[in-house]
């Protein structure tokens, strides 16, 4: 039997609205990054920021590079964030984090240190994929390499976009 599955209602955002639920105020905030369709909320009481799939509770996000995730754009929405300055930030995997200014430049400083690394071994020669992801994430659990790669690959689209590659790359990607 196949039912409607908007039967309860469905109105389209677009992540510039306020909405109002059980009298609670959130501000929708369109954050792509993670993937193309992101949003995170702002609770307007506490000024806390509901960041979704953007920061997790340990390491790093994977961007869903299937889902449109793009490395450009998740400099600009954490960079967003950081504008909002929130009071907390709360992820949808892992604890609260009350410190959401520290996590945010954290976050950053981690992209730019794997970008700046990526930058040294494909100059060192690295000609795949897997000759960054074993350089760049040496010190990573190995089972967490594949869905790193997603990551590494946006990454390297981040740095072709800002003409930061060298010149003569020729990476199998």
């Amino acid at each position: 039997m196949i039912t409607d599955v908007w039967s309860l209602g469905y109105t389209p955002v677009t992540g510039d609205e306020d909405i109002d639920i059980g009298g609670q105020r959130l501000r929708l905030i369109f954050a792509p990054g993670h993937t193309d369709g992101h949003m995170a909320l702002l609770h307007a009481n506490t000024h806390s920021l509901i960041v979704g799939d953007h920061c997790v509770g340990q390491g790093s996000a994977t961007l869903d590079i299937r889902s449109g995730g793009n490395m450009s754009e998740y400099f600009k929405t954490t960079y967003k964030f950081l504008e909002l300055s929130p009071h907390a930030l709360i992820p949808m995997h892992g604890r609260v984090n009350v410190w959401p200014k520290q996590m945010l430049c954290g976050y950053l400083k981690n992209r730019r240190s794997r970008e700046a690394n990526i930058v040294k071994v494909i100059e060192g020669g690295a000609k795949s994929l897997f000759d960054i992801i074993a350089y760049v994430y040496s010190d990573v659990d190995r089972r967490v390499w594949i869905a790193a790669s997603s990551n590494v690959r946006l990454h390297v689209d981040h740095l072709a976009q800002q003409h930061k590659l060298p010149k003569a790359m020729t990476i199998l990607l």
